[in-house]
């Protein structure tokens, strides 16, 4: 078969993906992509266009992980991820009818509680809700919070970010919402808060469960009115921004305990979305292994069977962040050995070996309370019905 009648299968099998994904019908659209990847990828070449078409689909497929896609053909991995932009962090541009990429199809996963959480973001960005995402560390919260700016109405305007948790508290209220000359000791000149820095568009806060008790009384207030006064200001200003928080803490607990006000979390958890750890979802961790090691090798050599089922059996209490540096620690060493494939000893040096193999296993974080009654809930995306 000639170049040209591959790749006009090629654009019959993405119509009728395609077409698939518009009727919801999944499975069908995993199983025609799966004839792609295993008869027309490998005839198309290296850096073809029509891969660039194929980018996005595999990815909302959970499928871009091409070395379990089309174990023979891992060369194409690379060209794929330049082609698609995303995965090598590039910002792409609107297509041929002006729709800017969606940001949310680069986080890569195979889970369906991670892809309900995708598909609530693309449905729901779009509105002024404020969004609240909910998982331990390294779980890619602040990815999907860039998603959410990126697919908003406010794409193009400022996106500000500030992790609550690396401000000393008395710091918190002057950084969010600006101080005036001499409003405190060494406050020599006016200063614009973040709110006003991301006036009309979107602000992150990272580790909101570590706000300060005054500062989120204020924040309550900015959200219910728009309106805030700069420490040591009697003058009001008003400013439009979208909020998105996230957290690793329980909020329903410190609700209990006193230290996070419940009508702030009502306010920010109108969508409310919980992350899965990593070890919950064990598919993902292949294909996210492979991409790192081509993200920082280019042609990589695989992982050995061996060093793939360590792999799998780590428990992971970093998530994707742990995995992302025993990855990068682990190429770093092949390089100084060559050998065929990334084995075991490189990713766990020195004696170290994953958790389970060695009987101890990390203490699991608590599971965040069940919303009580009334409360946003995680599993409608936190939205009234």
């Amino acid at each position: 078969m000639e170049i040209r009648e591959y790749l006009a299968q090629s654009m019959d099998l993405r119509e009728e993906v395609e077409h698939a994904l518009a009727l919801g019908q999944d499975g069908k659209a995993r199983r025609l992509a799966h004839t792609f990847a295993s008869g027309c990828l490998p005839s198309l070449g290296r850096k073809h266009p029509e891969l660039r078409a194929w980018f996005g689909i595999l990815m909302r497929l959970g499928l871009a992980g091409l070395p379990a896609l089309a174990p023979n053909q891992i060369w194409l991995w690379p060209e794929l991820a330049e082609v698609g932009g995303a995965r090598q962090g590039k910002t792409s541009g609107p297509d041929a009818r002006g729709r800017q990429p969606d940001p949310s199809a680069s986080f890569i996963t195979q889970d369906p509680k991670m892809h309900t959480v995708l598909q609530r973001i693309r449905q729901l960005a779009p509105t002024e809700l404020p969004v609240l995402l909910e998982g331990e560390s390294g779980t890619g919260k602040e990815v999907l919070a860039q998603a959410v700016h990126r697919l908003s109405r406010r794409d193009g305007q400022a996106s500000v970010a500030i992790n609550c948790g690396a401000m000393p508290p008395q710091l918190q209220e002057s950084e969010l919402f600006g101080h005036a000359r001499g409003a405190y000791t060494g406050a020599t000149m006016e200063k614009q808060g973040l709110f006003e820095a991301a006036h009309e568009g979107t602000l992150f806060l990272d580790e909101v469960g570590e706000m300060d008790a005054r500062a989120q009384v204020k924040l309550l207030r900015v959200l219910e009115t728009g309106e805030l006064r700069r420490l040591g200001e009697v003058r009001t200003r008003q400013v439009n921004v979208r909020i998105v928080a996230a957290t690793n803490a329980d909020l329903d607990r410190a609700t209990d305990e006193g230290r996070f006000r419940p009508d702030l979390l009502f306010r920010l958890g109108a969508i409310r979305l919980y992350l899965t750890p990593l070890r919950e979802r064990i598919s993902d961790v292949l294909p996210l292994a492979d991409y790192f090691a081509h993200q920082a090798l280019g042609l990589a050599p695989g992982f050995s069977p061996a060093a793939s089922a360590s792999l799998v059996r780590h428990s992971w209490p970093g998530n994707v962040r742990e995995l992302k540096y025993t990855i990068l620690r682990a190429v770093a060493i092949w390089k100084l050995h060559r050998t065929p494939s990334i084995e075991t000893d490189m990713l766990f040096p020195q004696g170290l070996r994953s958790h389970r193999e060695s009987g101890y296993r990390v203490p699991r974080q608590p599971e965040p309370a069940r919303p009580r009654q009334g409360s946003p809930s995680r599993e409608d995306g936190g939205v009234p019905v």
